[in-house]
């Protein structure tokens, strides 16, 4: 257990080093030098979070050099209650700018609750984002995570490798959160810790 809590806050700290400010992403969004192509549709990007970016938009963005014309960052929150009233359950940010397409959405759920990802994105539909969502043409984002276990401090070899073993029996994230596999794109990014 001590190896799984180490490796995870290694991985974590690892994790928000390489995904940035979500505020300074939005900025350089607005002032950068080549443009960024919006596409039309909508975008759902899960998140850990409003501080950091989630990896898969950072690929859409440097790799692709384009956005979902509306793109929602989307994370969850765990509340030690068994169920959140609807009113109670999203809270909607526009990260600053009205005009720029990108929302961020943080949704609450109760800990008997499952997780039901388009059924959330229709709820933030009816609640008014800076700009309409269409639920039948939303595509979903996950950052997946190739961890490997690098030379630097923090834990040594041999537990870096228990972690990584370990590390293979997480749930897979379309199923867990409820979202269509023929409208899930997947983004990897390698991580070393």
């Amino acid at each position: 257990m001590a190896t799984w809590f180490r490796g995870r806050e290694l991985m974590l700290a690892e994790r928000r080093r390489a995904e940035g400010s979500l505020q300074a992403f939005v900025e350089d969004l607005r002032t950068r030098d080549f443009p960024v192509a919006r596409v039309s549709g909508t975008g759902v990007f899960l998140s850990r979070g409003k501080e950091t970016v989630p990896l898969a938009m950072q690929a859409c963005v440097d790799h692709l050099h384009s956005l979902p014309e509306h793109a929602i960052i989307l994370s969850m929150v765990d509340l030690p209650a068994p169920r959140v009233r609807p009113l109670d359950r999203l809270e909607i940010d526009d990260l600053g700018y009205k005009d720029d397409g990108i929302s961020y959405v943080r949704a609450r759920h109760g800990y008997a609750e499952h997780y039901d990802v388009p059924r959330l994105v229709r709820q933030v539909a009816e609640a008014g984002v800076e700009s309409p969502v269409d639920t039948r043409d939303t595509s979903f984002y996950l950052s997946r995570i190739e961890l490997t276990a690098g030379d630097g401090s923090g834990m040594r070899r041999w537990r870096k490798q228990l972690f990584l073993a370990t590390a293979l029996f997480a749930a897979e994230p379309a199923d867990y959160f409820g979202l269509p596999r023929k409208r899930t794109i997947t983004l990897s990014s390698e991580i070393e810790f």
